[in-house]
């Protein structure tokens, strides 16, 4: 069998002597004046740990977005150059097709031998040709299949070095 005993708020009060409550709230004012001071620098501390941490990251997501924004820059650089270059080279096929007989594929490979043995790029030297700076003197039977057997600059073409025009022998 269980006795529950019920005290009264009243009753437990008259068995605590307690001072009275002006002088409990001055104690309890100097203790949050005490917290408060002790928390102050604290406070001062955690909010220059999370200013410092943000501007970290604040930095971090920036360096990482410039170096994307280079690399996205260089690729849109590459890219335009690219369709540029292709333009040109295009249509220099088309005229090594037209005047020389050639068939698309050996028109390429012309352009890429005359590149690689004057040291210049393909797209100038496809320029070149598309602009009517360089016209070419090929010997050689294409029809029969073969890669010309020589290609060599007709008339006036740019020196690669200074870009100034010359005379290439034949």
């Amino acid at each position: 069998m269980e006795v529950h005993v019920h005290m009264r708020h009243s009753d437990r009060m008259a068995d605590v002597v307690r001072p009275p409550l002006r002088d409990r709230l001055r104690l309890v004012e100097s203790l949050l004046r005490a917290v408060e001071d002790s928390m102050s620098p604290l406070q001062r501390l955690v909010s220059e740990v999370h200013k410092e941490i943000g501007l970290a990251l604040h930095e971090e997501v920036e360096s990482g977005r410039e170096e994307e924004l280079s690399a996205l820059r260089r690729e849109v650089d590459q890219l335009r150059e690219g369709m540029a270059s292709r333009g040109a080279i295009e249509r220099a096929k088309g005229i090594l097709m037209q005047r020389q007989g050639l068939t698309e594929s050996q028109s390429f490979d012309l352009l890429s031998e005359i590149s690689q043995r004057y040291r210049r790029k393909l797209r100038d030297v496809a320029a070149d040709i598309a602009g009517g700076s360089l016209t070419l003197r090929i010997t050689g039977d294409p029809q029969a299949g073969e890669l010309p057997e020589r290609a060599v600059p007709d008339g006036r073409s740019r020196s690669r070095s200074n870009g100034q025009a010359k005379s290439e022998p034949a």
